[in-house]
């Protein structure tokens, strides 16, 4: 292969890695669909005479089989020693090849929409689907159900960890609906029924079917210290709410730069002064070793040292409105409010847990923004309302297949700021959110920008590749319609907005892509 390869140039070269990506999912859907048929060969049907499955044998030994099940409620039985020979094959243990059955068979029998994916595209990971499959496995089938209709349209194009911060957050959902129907009901109980047959999440089935709800597990906060000592140093493991972490990582942040601003006024020059991760890993030692120093150090010198020092947290609530009508009815009842909500840079979250994030902070409540209505300016940076504006319109770093959703990232000018260029260059709709890194390969023209609508931002490599990101992910653009993007004639910008804008999923429809990509058609619909 290195010496078949050694004649090709960058065009050809990416070309053969397309092809070998497509190669890769294409044999790791082709294990899984395996897997799930292995699983069917095993099954409690009349062909199979052994604990480890069928075998035409002569003289086999013939047992009665145990059967296990190994993915959640609604998915067949398997015969317990079914893994073995899988696992030699798979060259895996076998606890690994029960896990692949299990992911198969959720995904074929509890995540339909996204099983069919499986046999349509090789557009998408397995083992993303697989992490699907094993974070629904302890819900209901039509819960899960419910989450592979929402997710089947963004598994091949979201970025996987937006992809999965959304499943947490489905995944919350459910199981609040899940308990107060159960409640509504007069069960304490919410976990599926019928989870399992005679033994089932036995014999190291663990990852299997949920016997019970994980809300009645233990409280799984914990915190421990590695056993072993590498130079001096251990690692400390620990697992808190999300209003302790939240709260504690402010903490720990606001006494790390007050060490190294007392390091830089005891004379150590800037170029010595420790990393922000080395003074963190310092501040937590203090908080913990020695707290009425560390509290001595976070208070004001002209104040007593205070019982609980706070720090200053700026958090982004994303609440729906269903989220927002439960907290109002559960203010006028006395209840908790059920319910999901979103607290930037720490995932999906329960109400009751972002209520507690706020009240172990000061809260000063901002107006809510509406991005239209704010003016640009003349200026070159993108600071205060227009900053946030931006953010409000385009929260998700717009580079292909970027995971940023945070505040902490550039608000880059699409067609780069000329200072001696006219005024309101520095706009809502010429401008996109974009980490340090990303913003760098921009600006070296590695790969170049435009924005042909405010919501759409389009891609081109040196190769003339071409990627759309949208708030639905990354989406592969036809090289035709990209061209037209970054044509320099009006009438193919035009054109370019007007197929992109058309369809119900901004021109990625299902027309589209049987488009040749070298010859634009005469005319055609775009749908979803």
């Amino acid at each position: 292969m290195t010496t078949a390869m050694a004649g090709l140039g960058t065009g050809e070269t990416l070309t053969v890695v397309d092809a070998a990506v497509a190669a890769r999912r294409g044999a790791e859907v082709s294990v899984l669909h395996s897997a799930a048929h292995w699983a069917d060969l095993h099954g409690d049907h009349e062909g199979v005479t052994r604990g480890h499955g069928a075998t035409d044998e002569p003289g086999a030994r013939r047992e009665h089989p145990v059967f296990r099940r190994w993915g959640g409620e609604g998915t067949p039985v398997v015969a317990q020693f079914a893994t073995a020979e899988l696992a030699v094959s798979l060259g895996v243990h076998p606890e690994s090849a029960r896990r692949l059955i299990a992911d198969a068979l959720d995904l074929r029998h509890r995540l339909s929409p996204l099983w069919q994916l499986t046999c349509t595209t090789t557009t998408v990971e397995v083992w993303v689907l697989r992490r699907i499959a094993a974070l629904t496995r302890h819900l209901t089938p039509q819960s899960a159900h419910l989450i592979a209709t929402d997710l089947v349209d963004l598994v091949g194009s979201l970025p996987t960890g937006r992809l999965l911060e959304r499943l947490e957050a489905l995944v919350l959902l459910a199981e609040t609906a899940e308990a107060e129907a159960a409640a509504d009901a007069g069960s304490g109980d919410s976990g599926p029924e019928g989870s399992g047959t005679e033994g089932s999440g036995g014999d190291g089935a663990g990852g299997g079917s949920s016997s019970g709800d994980e809300r009645d597990e233990p409280d799984p906060r914990f915190v421990t210290f590695n056993p072993s000592t590498r130079r001096g140093f251990k690692g400390l493991y620990a697992k808190l709410t999300a209003a302790e972490a939240i709260v504690g990582d402010a903490q720990v942040q606001r006494l790390a730069e007050k060490l190294l601003a007392t390091d830089l006024a005891a004379g150590v020059p800037r170029r010595h002064l420790d990393s922000i991760s080395v003074a963190r890993s310092r501040a937590l030692g203090l908080l913990i070793g020695s707290p009425e120093s560390a509290l001595a150090i976070l208070a004001d010198s002209t104040e007593p040292v205070p019982s609980r020092a706070r720090a200053t947290t700026i958090v982004h609530l994303h609440l729906s409105e269903d989220a927002v009508q439960a907290m109002a009815r559960a203010s006028t009842s006395g209840t908790v409010a059920g319910g999901v909500a979103k607290i930037e840079g720490h995932g999906p979250t329960t109400l009751a847990e972002a209520l507690a994030v706020l009240r172990l902070t000061e809260v000063s409540i901002r107006p809510v923004l509406d991005p239209w209505a704010t003016r640009p300016v003349d200026s070159y940076a993108f600071t205060g309302a227009l900053r946030e504006a931006v953010l409000t319109r385009s929260p998700a770093d717009c580079y292909p297949h970027a995971v940023n959703t945070t505040h902490h990232m550039d608000i880059d000018h699409t067609i780069p700021y000329d200072p001696h260029g006219p005024p309101g260059q520095t706009r809502i709709d010429n401008a996109g959110p974009m980490s340090r890194h990303h913003h760098r390969i921009k600006t070296a023209g590695v790969l170049a920008l435009r924005q042909p609508v405010p919501d759409l931002y389009v891609w081109r490599t040196r190769h003339h590749r071409y990627r759309l990101v949208d708030q639905t992910g990354t989406h592969h653009l036809p090289a035709w319609l990209g061209a037209l993007v970054f044509s320099d004639h009006h009438d193919d910008h035009e054109l370019a907005i007007d197929l992109l804008t058309t369809g119900d999923d901004h021109g990625l429809g299902a027309d589209l892509g049987l488009v040749h990509p070298n010859q634009p058609p005469t005319s055609f619909t775009l749908t979803a």
